[in-house]
């Protein structure tokens, strides 16, 4: 940091001939890699070594200007760019645009750019910010005004962060970020590109994905099939630095196509990428902004091999009034086409956070920022600063304390009622009076209390408590028990966790309806989603990976369990159930037994059990985010594989014995191009040993019965869970597909809605019963889905129906 503090600085302001400030133009030392860009009002600096060279400086648009310079002291170079001429001597031949030539001619060296330089390291400056542009003035109160920090026009920065690394490429799925600083404040924008990775762009691709921008990828102007969706036009040429560039217009064939429009420059001969600017838009199914602008620079780091020097997005979007723009943009320098990686040194860790850099962002940073701070950053990085120092005082913690924990009503029934200690290392929750209030067929009218204490470590290990008083009136039975996981080892996602009590608990365990949603059906549809049994049990597990992408999970359990029947006060005297109870439909109301439910008979007999449960989860090529606080996991492009085993054992007075296994396969979002993505989920298994055990003991599957439903991987939409589970083998699979909006694109009107469609279809067969499947469709924007589809018991349809799907 000291040594490049002492390198002379080259700065000033980059205008165009009328004096107006040009933003974000490339400046860099001809035959080095290092280089900047200029803010947003102009301004530039770029420190060098004493010596000789000349400078560039180039923006899209405008003709490139260089400077030669002696540097050996802090040096003011203003600049005046003057617009680009653009030369038309390109002649048609037989009506056909010269520019369809000259994509053909990228498009065949397309391959060979990609697969260029196998490996490279590079420094990588990030940057980004969003705005509040305006807001409806209706919402501008005072308070939001000074919460904001908004000025005069209801304007204000929302978010900034910068982040300096070093990146690392040795090929497809080898890469390696090692962060050496990074600053932000704010609140999260609306997109998060905040690693050199997220912003990695490459246009030699035929197609460009973005997670956070769209489930659909974009088909690149030089794509092998991009003739399918661009037309093109020839705007002229020029020259530079003796290399002749042509500038081709790109325009979507259809504006609802995962495609671009702009411009995108093409060095003659060589056909290589110079420079572009290109544009996406709402109706090409973008999510959470309406425009995004892509721009990136290239440069010559050797004769031959060109690599970029800046790529930037510009985004803008509206939501409820409120106009938002942002930008993220990376400077890359310092290019190392020969970096002779140490074996080993690609070890799935994609990034590398060290701890001190933390500590020293900010020092970092102010030494090593290559685009100057506006005079609006500094005064935002300021006053959040100063905020930060301020919220450190006891005065100020106590003083939020008190606010952030005021209780407000309408608050905790939507979602319950958090309190934070004032150092936010100790959490209590209280529910909902919706999760606590309850009525079922078995207890009537009930509580269940779970409040939850959660401490966090600065660490990253965390301890989590959960005690749990279920209390039912009719019964007068209080159920109790306590929950408890230590999380000692972030690093490889290990801990213990055990609970030791007694409730009532839901007969098929991989059920996903609640007991609110259940008290909704059974008071407006007179209809009993959940059957319960009850247990008595103490519970001990543990977790952790024993190698990089290698779960294990284990698990005891000793537990009483008996059925329970419906409740009802027969005659004014607390009984059992002696006569079905009449439900206002004129039928008997179902019994606790969901496979006689016309029967009082119990389901299963009084028993104890002794189990183990356990699991492996393979994760192939599992790639890793490593941070002070732990391991985050990177989305796999490969299936993940679990293997499970249980076992009964009949020892310590246990009723039970057998042995049952099953493998899953499964993977979430398998990308497919422009046709969105897909989802799956298979599992086969069997009971090796079944000379022992009962319903609670049985393999289940994840259904759903009610009308809103978790659309988890591996559930069926309409599967009657209780009816379907199983103490032989079995198979089943999932299979769902979102297409990104693919079709609902092409119609008019429909398209200006961003909706994504979506089929799906699961399947189940096992020994007992008839083969059992269903299909869908569905229509989903944003987090709101609405599904409909059939469900068929072998040949014969059983339901058809509407979902409402809440799972993201």
């Amino acid at each position: 940091m000291f040594a490049f503090a002492q390198q002379p600085e080259i700065s000033g302001t980059i205008t165009d001939q009328g004096g107006r400030h040009l933003p974000f133009t490339a400046v860099y030392a001809a035959n080095t890699t290092l280089g900047t860009l200029s803010n947003e009002h102009g301004i530039y600096h770029l420190s060098l070594k004493p010596g000789n060279y000349t400078v560039v400086y180039r923006l899209i648009g405008q003709r490139q200007a260089t400077v030669k310079i002696n540097l050996q002291k802090d040096t003011m170079l203003n600049i005046v760019l003057q617009p680009e001429i653009y030369r038309l001597k390109e002649a048609r031949v037989s009506g056909i645009d010269p520019a369809y030539g000259m994509i053909r001619q990228a498009m065949a060296k397309r391959r060979y750019y990609r697969k260029q330089v196998a490996d490279y390291a590079c420094d990588v400056y990030l940057k980004g910010m969003q705005k509040l542009v305006s807001g409806p003035k209706r919402y501008l109160n005072d308070a939001v005004v000074k919460a904001l920090s908004l000025n005069k026009n209801g304007s204000s920065i929302l978010y900034e962060t910068e982040a300096n690394s070093r990146f690392n490429y040795g090929g497809p799925r080898k890469i390696k970020e090692v962060l050496h600083g990074s600053r932000a404040a704010g609140d999260h924008p609306a997109l998060g590109f905040n690693r050199a990775l997220d912003i990695q762009t490459n246009f030699y691709n035929n197609l460009l994905h973005w997670d956070a921008l769209s489930n659909r990828s974009f088909v690149s102007p030089i794509a092998a099939n991009a003739m399918g969706f661009y037309r093109y036009k020839f705007r002229g040429d020029f020259l530079e630095n003796g290399h002749l560039i042509h500038k081709i217009e790109v325009i979507a064939k259809r504006k609802s196509d995962p495609s671009f429009n702009g411009f995108i420059f093409l060095e003659d001969k060589a056909w290589r990428i110079h420079s572009l600017n290109l544009q996406l838009f709402k109706l090409a199914n973008i999510s959470f902004v309406d425009s995004l602008q892509i721009t990136q620079q290239f440069i010559p780091v050797t004769d031959s091999i060109w690599m970029p020097s800046s790529t930037r997005f510009n985004y803008r979007g509206k939501v409820l009034g409120f106009v938002f723009s942002g930008y993220y943009e990376g400077i890359y320098a310092d290019y190392n086409l020969k970096p002779d990686f140490a074996p080993g040194f690609f070890n799935n860790q994609v990034m590398e956070i060290p701890k001190q850099t933390y500590r020293e962002d900010t020092l970092y940073l102010n030494a090593n920022r290559p685009v100057p701070l506006t005079r609006q950053e500094e005064i935002y990085y300021f006053n959040k600063d100063s905020l930060g120092r301020k919220r450190q005082s006891n005065q100020y913690l106590d003083s939020a304390q008190k606010i952030n924990n005021h209780f407000l009503f309408v608050p905790w029934v939507l979602n319950g009622y958090k309190i934070k200690s004032k150092d936010g290392k100790i959490q209590y929750n209280i529910q909902s009076p919706k999760d606590i209030v309850f009525y079922n067929s078995v207890e009537r009218w009930g509580i269940n209390l779970a409040p939850r204490y959660k401490r966090f470590e600065p660490n990253g290990k965390t301890l989590d408590v959960r005690p749990v008083l279920r209390y039912s009136f009719a019964r007068q039975l209080l159920n109790a028990n306590v929950y408890a996981s230590y999380r000692y080892n972030p690093t490889k996602q290990a801990s213990f966790y055990g609970k030791i009590g007694t409730d009532f608990l839901d007969l098929n365990n991989s059920g996903n309806v609640s007991l609110f949603l259940n008290t909704l059906s059974f008071l407006f549809t007179e209809h009993n989603l959940l059957k319960f049994y009850q247990s008595k049990f103490v519970q001990a597990g543990t977790q952790g990976e024993v190698e990089n992408g290698i779960l294990l999970n284990g698990f005891m359990e000793y537990a009483d369990r008996r059925s329970l029947k419906n409740y009802v006060n027969a005659f004014g005297k607390d009984s059992t159930q002696i006569s079905p109870v009449i439900l206002r439909n004129g039928m008997p109301e179902a019994s606790n037994n969901p496979l006689d439910p016309g029967s009082d008979v119990p389901l299963f007999p009084r028993y104890r059990s002794l189990s183990f449960s356990g699991s492996a989860t393979f994760t192939f090529n599992q790639q890793y985010t490593q941070r002070p606080d732990g391991k985050y996991i990177e989305p796999s492009p490969y299936p993940r594989v679990r293997i499970n085993y249980r076992k009964g054992f009949p020892v310590l007075g246990s009723d039970v014995n057998y042995d049952f296994t099953s493998v899953d396969v499964f993977q979430d979002r398998v990308h497919m191009g422009i046709y969105g993505y897909s989802s799956y989920f298979f599992s086969g298994g069997t009971f090796l040993n079944h000379k022992n055990l009962y319903y609670p003991d049985y393999k289940q599957f994840r259904g759903g019965q009610p009308f809103v439903f978790d659309s988890t991987l591996g559930s069926f939409h309409y599967l009657n869970y209780y009816v379907y589970s199983t103490n032989r083998s079995y198979l089943e699979g999932h299979y769902e597909h979102n297409f990104g909006g693919y079709f609902l694109n092409r119609m008019p009107f429909i398209r200006k809605l961003r909706l994504e469609e979506i089929v799906g279809g699961s399947f189940l067969t096992q020994r007992i019963r008839d083969n059992y499947h269903e299909f869908y469709f569905g229509i989903k924007k944003l987090l709101v889905r609405f599904d409909y589809g059939f469900a068929f018991d072998g040949h014969s349809k059983i339901y058809q129906g509407f979902r409402y799907v809440y799972s993201l």
